[in-house]
């Protein structure tokens, strides 16, 4: 597939779907550009960005959030940038059906399939809540404890064995997370956070992303009745459609709240 081929693909998207692919790169570049030790670099229509976590897996990589140059091209400028910058690797993210350039590009040069099938799920109305355990309570102030508590469920959850827990919540720069166009929610149970969520007002749409609860507090839940309160606010704003992208736990939950995959991504790994 040619740069000209992904360009016509573009072009047949709807404008919800076009606006869902430019919020994801928005997050990449948003988050990367605001804290120290971080970095975002775009240009024709290529973001390289860096979240100052050595891991190369998804904390370091390059979207193209549109068609401009083939993908042979944004391989090679992510070859050179990161190999410059003497980082360990990165990560490619690619939309399937339109980005397959992209995708045979990154074959060709050897990267490795991180992950095949990535879903991007789309809501278009409101969602019953549903119940919570009486000592599990919602928590969406806007207040620097409630972000740290925030950093503190996501770190927590989505560390691993390449990314520890600290080194994780030391690149979520809490100022992000209080912007205006951002709004997370913490569950607490017994006042202790468990579970974590956020929503991204962006190019006219809601996106919603770090919807995370801790092992002990699961099958409550808890993630289900975020995701409706994230999603309900996001349309309260007045947005019309509401996204995420689904992990192989949380599809089956996102599809219960009426939530239905309109485009599907894929991650490809460098190592140097």
């Amino acid at each position: 597939m040619t740069v000209e081929a992904a360009r016509q693909k573009w072009e047949t998207l709807n404008d919800a779907q076009v606006a869902a692919h430019l919020a994801v790169v928005d997050v990449f570049r948003e988050t990367s550009a605001l804290s120290p030790g971080q970095w975002a670099h775009d240009a024709d229509g290529v973001l390289l960005f860096d979240w100052g976590i050595p891991d190369p897996r998804y904390y370091k990589g390059v979207h193209r959030s549109v068609p401009l140059i083939a993908g042979e091209q944004v391989i090679a400028r992510a070859q050179a940038h990161f190999r410059a910058c003497n980082s360990a690797g990165y990560t490619v993210f690619a939309r399937r059906g339109v980005d397959e350039d992209l995708i045979e590009a990154a074959e060709s040069a050897g990267l490795t399939v991180m992950t095949h099938r990535e879903p991007q799920m789309m809501l278009t109305q409101r969602v019953d809540v549903g119940g919570l355990p009486p000592t599990v309570s919602l928590n969406g102030a806007r207040t620097t404890e409630v972000v740290r508590d925030f950093i503190t469920v996501a770190s927590t959850v989505f560390a691993d064995e390449h990314t520890d827990q600290p080194t994780l919540a030391s690149a979520l720069d809490p100022a992000y997370y209080l912007l205006p166009h951002n709004q997370v929610v913490v569950a607490y149970d017994h006042g202790m956070p468990v579970g974590t969520g956020m929503y991204r007002l962006s190019h006219g749409i809601g996106f919603i992303y770090w919807v995370a609860v801790v092992e002990s507090a699961r099958r409550q839940g808890i993630g289900a009745a975020m995701t409706a309160t994230l999603a309900n606010q996001c349309f309260a704003s007045g947005v019309a459609s509401v996204f995420l992208h689904a992990s192989d736990q949380g599809e089956p939950v996102y599809r219960g709240l009426g939530f239905v995959e309109q485009a599907t991504y894929s991650r490809y790994l460098k190592v140097f």
